[in-house]
């Protein structure tokens, strides 16, 4: 069971990658290896939901490939193709949230569209990506409590922060020091 989090009236505490020892058992560092690592990660919601976003980027990558009024535009600066893939992957990919569509689709529009069907959840990423090496840095806690004039600031490189409840009290602080955070609880309420 994840321990509480208390942030002490006038204090201000980091999450970031060097835990304090207080912090210590709530940290996790998990590296993205596989898309079945974005469900542990919590990025996806379940095994089922990943097999039906991978299936719907196949079908959006199949089509793009195989349509030839669909534009092959080399994106600047890089050599993936920008084959317009994202709107039929996004309408395919029904019963997933915007959140996990964005964060699969993040990963797999790296990977070359020709070989792109022949992917599947247990791949390495990055046997298709070259110098792939993402890691999510996360913090998970039972309940989380930012007492009056306290600080709770999430820094880089934490991505993603797990409770059951979140509570802001009164003039209590939750500061996000970097962009793209993923915030996951049952309830989040503040004091006013």
């Amino acid at each position: 069971m994840a321990d509480d989090l208390i942030v002490a009236s006038g204090t201000t505490l980091a999450l970031n990658d060097a835990p304090t020892d207080k912090l210590q058992n709530a940290f996790q560092r998990i590296p993205v290896e596989t898309f079945k690592d974005l469900v542990t990660a919590g990025y996806i919601s379940n095994d089922e939901s990943l097999k039906r976003l991978l299936g719907s980027a196949k079908e959006a990558t199949k089509f793009a490939l195989s349509n030839k009024s669909v534009q092959r535009v080399r994106i600047e600066g890089t050599t993936r193709l920008d084959l317009g893939r994202f709107s039929n992957f996004s309408l395919a990919a029904t019963k997933t949230t915007a959140r996990e569509q964005s964060s699969f689709w993040n990963v797999f529009r790296d990977i070359d569209p020709h070989v792109a069907a022949s992917i599947d959840t247990n791949a390495r990423i990055s046997d298709y990506i070259a110098n792939f090496n993402k890691v999510i840095v996360s913090y998970l806690f039972n309940n989380i409590t930012i007492e009056p004039n306290a600080v709770l600031e999430i820094r880089n490189p934490t991505n993603t922060l797990r409770c059951n409840e979140l509570l802001i009290r009164r003039a209590g602080r939750l500061v996000l020091k970097k962009s793209g955070v993923h915030i996951r609880a049952f309830s989040i309420q503040g004091e006013q």
